[in-house]
């Protein structure tokens, strides 16, 4: 079992989002927890596919399980059998199985996301039949979410040097992030528990 809690992962994750900010040539995101590094890889090792139908072993992860009676691991195996995670364990055998090795990685079993912007969540309904892009007079992400609400002002896309309208301050208060933050975690969380 780790010693290691979430809040050193998401330290460690942070760091190294921040670090791939910084660094315009970081191709990978890093991140170091507990003497793993943790870099993705540029492929996700041929996955892509058919999964009802497949048996995979993740072997060797850091396994965050958000179980608080199964644990996280610094080292372990993931059995997903079809759409079902089948096993967790330190060590699993499964000659049937597709074997992929997650070294260096972290899996999360039940937590599946894409691209999410978490601090976002109490503003998905702000402009739900919105456009997604698209200037300003348009209502779009872009200048709805992005520029009024996140960045409290608008800009001529035309001229960027141009300020349309500005509010004079960022409106999305640090109390705002927190609640959103909690939101999409619980939102999330929520669903960790279901089959793939």
């Amino acid at each position: 079992m780790s010693t290691n809690t979430r809040r050193d992962f998401l330290t460690a994750a942070a760091a190294g989002l921040a670090g791939a900010a910084l660094s315009p040539a970081s191709e990978a995101i890093s991140a170091q927890v507990g003497g793993t590094r943790l870099t993705p890889g540029p492929n996700p090792q041929g996955l892509i596919g058919d999964g009802r139908k497949r048996r995979i072993l993740l072997r060797g992860a850091v396994v965050l399980t958000l179980d608080p009676k199964l644990g996280d691991f610094e080292r372990a195996d993931v059995l997903v059998d079809g759409k079902t995670i089948a096993q967790i364990a330190q060590t699993i055998s499964a000659a049937d199985a597709e074997v992929v090795d997650c070294s260096g990685t972290i899996v999360m079993p039940g937590f599946v996301t894409t691209h999410n912007h978490q601090y976002e969540a109490i503003q998905r309904s702000v402009i739900p039949d919105g456009l997604l892009a698209g200037a300003w007079p348009l209502e779009t992400y872009g200048s709805v979410v992005q520029n009024i609400w996140t960045a409290g002002r608008i800009v001529d896309a035309g001229n960027p040097n141009n300020v349309l309208w500005d509010l004079g301050r960022v409106p999305y208060d640090p109390e705002d992030c927190y609640i959103a933050e909690l939101i999409a975690c619980l939102s999330q969380h929520s669903t960790s528990h279901q089959n793939l």
